[in-house]
């Protein structure tokens, strides 16, 4: 396999599963959102709220290309990223897109208040979710894979990689 993307809602728990599905299967492992963060020496929601929306699209698909060039790598995604940019298109031509699922009582349990999620602050979370939700549900229909997010992301995984590697 050489890159797996996860994608999905904020919350889904895209960099959990994406760690603990690299340590078991001895891959790589890259959070898009940190490595974004690490390329441009400030947070998220200062890159947001400095320079805006747009350019944190334009350098978040400038940054999954960067990570292109590598092998046997599990990307997490941000919940926007196949949205813009033709970014669904260039993972699948790249690797196997997988798509975490979570219903939205499951989402709000997880960001909580949605302060250090640029796209849910100051938002009604419920309906901040559910209206991204529904902007991002054909893009998230798009993945190669759709994975309930539980536990049995593990053994389901395990099919996907042997799907992605040819190991049949």
């Amino acid at each position: 396999m050489s890159l797996c993307f996860l994608i999905g809602m904020p919350g889904a728990g895209k960099t959990y599963w994406g760690r603990k599905l690299a340590e078991k299967y001895s891959l790589g492992f890259t959070d898009l959102d940190e490595y974004i963060e690490q390329q441009e020496g400030r947070d998220i929601n200062e890159i947001f709220a400095t320079d805006g929306e747009g350019y944190f699209r334009m350098k978040e698909a400038e940054c999954l290309r960067k990570l292109g060039g590598k092998d046997k790598l599990i990307i997490a995604c941000g919940g926007g990223t196949p949205v813009y940019h033709d970014n669904m298109a260039w993972m699948k031509g790249q690797g196997c897109v997988v798509y975490i699922k979570a219903d939205i009582q499951t989402l709000m349990d997880r960001v909580g208040t949605g302060d250090s999620r640029p796209m849910l602050n100051n938002e009604d979370i419920r309906k901040a979710l559910e209206s991204l939700y529904c902007e991002r549900s054909k893009y998230y229909g798009q993945a190669h894979y759709s994975l309930q997010a539980n536990e049995s992301i593990i053994a389901n995984f395990e099919q996907i990689v042997d799907l992605c590697t040819g190991q049949h």
